[in-house]
């Protein structure tokens, strides 16, 4: 194993030690961090992929006024009781690993939280900045990153689309973390009409409230407990609705009401148009919660592009009404149920964390601190 030193505070009592270990598909090496000429973090420059037979251990020096300033949560960690906190007090001086850490993110936040703002690249791509996102998310340094947002985002913003692709799901995490309200109820809306089950979340800080399942990683559960299971809810509520609007328009031309003034015919043709169609889009027999595979958006075209003629229409009558058309009394009601999908508000969840999250200084992710 290497070792790579980095001082940000020449007389800094604390130093962090990381790992590459657990990060073996990091693109950055920590020397393009700290060159002022770099543009974009994250990029792959030559040579600069990591494998975890090449490990590194990395130490880097910092001050810990300046880490327990910038976030609350160092603040817990450093103060008396844990092992680091008593050190700093009683030798001047600790060290504290961090071997969950992405190296070159953290990196790039000690240099904000010292002020080094020129060793702070401009640009980063969507990887790097979901790893900022996640270290931003759990060492509550959003305050210290806002000059940079802007910049970090300007470029990669552009870059989403209206698929349900890899992206996605860093967008989540990225927009929630960030407080990009637009971004957030964009890419959730994006998720509730395109997926066709509870969302994996990647590690990624993503709450419970949002995806359907708990992190593996990041939140604690109290500021889980009290929140509901949103995009995946709303897709099969939606879902559940349309599905009973088919079933209802089936009784109707399978019951004994009258559905047309030419009688029998035009009910029997309407019937077998709409079960061969609904049969061939793959929803007959009619399925049941949670409607796993099933995608809103797909359900939605498929309904509108259903054949179903009518022997009223096909035969007109000169004193016989038309009966209203299925598709003519479907249509308006799918656009309805797309409005129901209109993706997440930042700010409901935003009220919900701050009632669930308790008010306590602790460690709030149960760290374990070691020397």
């Amino acid at each position: 194993m290497t070792q790579l030193y980095h001082i940000l505070d020449p007389v800094g009592d604390l130093v962090l030690i990381l790992s590459t270990t657990s990060h073996v598909a990091d693109k950055m090496s920590l020397s393009d961090v700290q060159a002022r000429n770099v543009e974009i973090a994250g990029s792959s420059p030559s040579g600069s992929k990591r494998k975890a037979s090449n490990s590194q251990e990395i130490q880097v020096r910092v001050s810990s006024k300046h880490l327990t300033l910038a976030s609350r949560v160092f603040d817990s960690m450093l103060k008396p009781g844990f092992s680091e906190g008593d050190k700093l007090r009683s030798q001047g001086h600790a060290a504290l690993r961090l071997p969950e850490d992405n190296p070159a993110a953290l990196l790039i936040l000690l240099n904000l939280m010292h002020g080094r703002f020129k060793a702070v690249p401009r640009k980063v791509d969507l990887s790097m900045l979901t790893e900022l996102a996640t270290l931003v998310d759990k060492y509550e340094l959003l305050e210290i990153t806002e000059m940079f947002q802007g910049s970090w985002m300007e470029v990669l913003e552009k870059s989403i689309t209206e698929e349900f692709n890899d992206d996605l799901l860093p967008w989540i995490c990225i927009s929630y973390v960030f407080k990009k309200a637009e971004i957030f109820q964009r890419v959730t809306r994006i998720a509730q009409m395109r997926s066709k089950g509870p969302i994996e979340e990647y590690r990624l800080p993503i709450p419970e409230s949002v995806l359907g399942k708990q992190p593996s990683y990041t939140f604690d559960d109290k500021r889980l407990n009290n929140w509901t299971v949103e995009i995946d809810t709303s897709r099969q509520q939606t879902l559940a609705r349309m599905f009973a609007y088919v079933k209802l328009v089936l009784d109707k031309y399978q019951g004994h009401e009258r559905t047309c003034e030419t009688g029998l015919k035009c009910t029997a043709m309407v019937l077998g148009f709409l079960t061969i169609s609904l049969t061939a889009i793959g929803i007959l027999p009619l399925p049941d919660a949670p409607y796993k595979d099933f995608c809103f958006e797909t359900l939605a075209q498929r309904l509108r592009e259903m054949e179903i003629l009518q022997y009223c229409e096909l035969h007109p009558h000169p004193y016989i009404a038309k009966c209203e058309g299925v598709k003519k009394a479907l249509l308006p009601i799918i656009s309805r149920r797309e409005q129901e999908l209109h993706g997440l508000r930042l700010d409901a969840f935003q009220r919900k964390e701050q009632t669930a999250r308790p008010n306590q200084q602790k460690n709030p992710f149960g760290l374990r601190l070691q020397a």
